[in-house]
This record gives structure tokens, sequence and C-alpha cells, in this order.
């Protein structure tokens, strides 16, 4: 996870504890959750899908908080490739990736869908207005693309038109 996720996180939990109720409680437990994720797939090279899609879903849970309902995660996946792999991290690498690219406000609603076909679990989002401020090296998307070379042989594919759209090849 980036330092900006763990900076905008602790932001996130000192506004939850000055509004008071269990909201903050909540957001540290899951936060440190995903962390406990982290570590133990730190060693591993694949983990099941499920896996990192109920990541994923704790993931969002926590950006929810910060971008409310101007950030859309949906999953639609064949049921029968929850048992295949993925690389660590994958998909949380690749929804930070979207927020950074991309403005999430009232106006304009960051949309990422989680689906497959019968060679790829596919991540894709809307494009709003780029964010100006956003440089990029593609660190992730390089390192994804190599680890799946790495790993299973397979090319990871990129594509950008009304979508951004990446498609991890299913290993299995």
């Amino acid at each position: 996870m980036s330092p900006h996720f763990l900076f905008n996180s602790l932001n996130s939990v000192s506004s939850l504890i000055n509004r008071g109720g269990s909201d903050a409680e909540a957001f540290v437990r899951r936060l440190a959750l995903m962390y406990q994720y982290i570590l133990d797939s730190y060693e591993k090279k694949l983990v099941p899908v499920k896996e990192e899609l109920r990541f994923a879903s704790a993931y969002h849970h926590l950006l929810s908080i910060r971008f409310g309902d101007n950030l859309v995660l949906k999953v639609d996946m064949n049921e029968a490739l929850s048992d295949t792999k993925i690389p660590p991290v994958t998909i949380q690498m690749l929804i930070e990736n979207a927020i950074k690219h991309n403005v999430i406000q009232d106006d304009q609603t960051l949309n990422i869908n989680i689906k497959s076909d019968d060679s790829y679990l596919i991540v894709e989002n809307n494009i709003t207005r780029k964010n100006e401020q956003a440089k990029s090296h593609k660190i992730g998307l390089k390192n994804i693309k190599a680890r799946y070379k790495l790993l299973a042989g397979k090319q990871v594919v990129v594509q950008s038109d009304d979508c951004f759209t990446v498609k991890l090849p299913i290993i299995k």
C-alpha cells in the first residue's frame, strides 16, 4: 500500500474519532486486517482469487469512508474462478491506480468493475477528469506484468479507451 493511503487512512481515523461513535474502532480493525493479509501473503507467490477479492472489498470499505458513494466497486465474477490464483495485492494495486489517476468527486463517480471471462480476471474503471498532479512511472503495472510473466508465463493485457481495462490471465 502506498504511503498516501496510510496518510489518508490516519486522517480518516482522526476524523472518525472526533465525530465519536464506533466507526473509528471498526475502521482501525479493518485496516489491521488488511495489514495482516499483506503480512500473511508477503512470502506467497500466489493466493486464491477469493482471498484477494475479500481483501479488495475491505480496501474499498476503507476508501468509502473518504469518498462515500462517489467510489463504486462492483464484482461480477464466475464463482468457479474463486479458487484460481492471483499474485497477492494485485487487485488492490489496480484499485489504487484507478484512484490515483482519476478525480473522484460529487459530479464524477469512479466506477471500478471486477469481472471475468473464460481466460481473464478483468479490472476496469471509467475514466474521469485526469488528476494533473498524479505523476506516474507505471511501476505498479510494470510490477504486475512482470509477476504474471514470471509466475505464469502469461501476458497481462492493458487497454485504454472509454475505460481503463487490465486483463489478468487466469492462473489455475
